[in-house]
């Protein structure tokens, strides 16, 4: 992570957990468009041409009908891996988690960054994005590959990071 600014972790849950996410999600989207009022506040993040995504944050206290499958595997392993992540980086000790589905046709995010480089450890501005993907099967007809464009220090050019189910994607 510190030499490329981007690490991919294979098998960072395994496929129980994921498979438990997929099952929360497919329940709770069953009629999508339409949302149900399952306790999953689901939301269109705005600006809608810049990403396809339906979003819920996964804050303490506000995910009642998420608790039963992330509490005990895959919350332990990200608090883990930020308590890694602080002693090899300045940080305040705060984190966000959010979960997000992409119906398909070709909905997607387009080309962005998460937030400008600082190495303030005092403030909350984020210093490095996380990604857990579920896609158990995950084909590459499916579409759905992330493309980290790395910087000119890092050499240029891309990379490309397959969404299979348990990897973790780390970026500065």
């Amino acid at each position: 992570l510190m030499r490329s600014g981007y690490a991919v972790i294979d098998n960072f849950v395994d496929g129980e957990a994921t498979d438990g996410i997929v099952s929360l999600v497919r329940e709770s989207l069953q009629v999508y468009p339409e949302l149900q009022q399952d306790g999953i506040q689901w939301k269109h993040p705005s600006p809608r041409n810049a990403r396809g995504d339906l979003t819920t944050w996964l804050a303490e206290g506000k995910r009642p009908a998420i608790d039963p499958v992330l509490q005990d595997t895959v919350m332990p392993s990200f608090r883990s891996l930020q308590e890694d992540l602080g002693k090899v980086l300045r940080m305040s000790g705060s984190s966000e988690q959010q979960l997000a589905w992409y119906p398909g046709d070709g909905a997607g995010y387009k080309r962005h960054t998460d937030a400008m480089p600082d190495d303030d450890g005092e403030n909350d501005q984020r210093k490095v994005t996380a990604i857990l993907y579920c896609n158990a099967e995950w084909e590459p007809e499916h579409g759905g590959v992330l493309r980290l464009w790395l910087s000119d220090k890092e050499g240029g050019g891309v990379v490309e990071v397959e969404p299979v189910a348990g990897r973790v994607l780390l970026f500065l």
